[in-house]
């Protein structure tokens, strides 16, 4: 996504493209270098996908696969370049015994930062309603349900912010929320990143969603 929007790339982020722009122009998961950056900075994406396939860099390799670039493409990104990071630069070892591994703070919430290995769903806390989660997944699953809960209406704003995530066949994915059934299996920044998304997508507060693990 570049600094300067054509009408063709407001359209292709949606109604809320300021917002999108404003959030996501910087993060991790929007940059990437390449030769012809002067010459297709401010392309449409299809253009840009066509060059990316022509790049000899395992940074710009996938990009072709990609169909759209949105909130939750680049956010997924951007967990996958951080991770690639923490293992390349990582500041210690995890020791394979219980008694040597780093203790988890149980009242940290889990909103941002790193996500340690060793962290595991603990209790999901989201607009006043608490539930237990011993899974990634549930973490997604939960979110969702509250939301759908609390205001069924929105739920079709996420199915269409998330092409491919969501079917209206119910035997497609294992996770199931009113007339849809969802992938709901990724990794731990994957999910937190699309939860706290998802909030942003349907008008709520990040802070009402607060997850501890131990």
């Amino acid at each position: 996504m570049p600094e300067s929007l054509s009408d063709n790339w407001k359209e292709h982020l949606g109604s809320d493209w300021q917002a999108v722009h404003a959030d996501f122009l910087h993060r991790l998961g929007n940059l990437t270098i390449t030769q012809e950056n002067a010459s297709i900075k401010n392309a449409d994406f299809e253009v840009k996908k066509a060059w990316y396939a022509l790049d000899n860099l395992l940074i710009n390799a996938n990009m072709k696969n990609i169909r759209f670039w949105r909130r939750y493409q680049i956010d997924q990104r951007s967990g996958v370049l951080a991770a690639f990071c923490v293992k390349i630069w990582a500041r210690c070892e995890v020791s394979d015994t219980e008694e040597d591994r780093p203790s988890m703070t149980p009242a940290t919430c889990m909103r941002q930062g790193e996500i340690p290995k060793i962290a595991r769903p603990s209790v999901l806390t989201i607009a006043g309603s608490t539930c237990e989660v011993r899974f990634w997944y549930q973490v997604l699953e939960q979110t969702i349900k509250v939301i759908f809960e609390k205001e069924p209406q929105k739920l079709d704003r996420i199915v269409r912010e998330y092409p491919g995530y969501f079917s209206d066949d119910l035997s497609k994915f294992k996770s199931r929320v009113g007339p849809y059934s969802y992938k709901s299996r990724f990794g731990r920044y994957q999910i937190r990143d699309m939860c706290l998304n998802i909030l942003r997508l349907v008008g709520w507060n990040e802070e009402v969603w607060c997850l501890t693990c131990e």
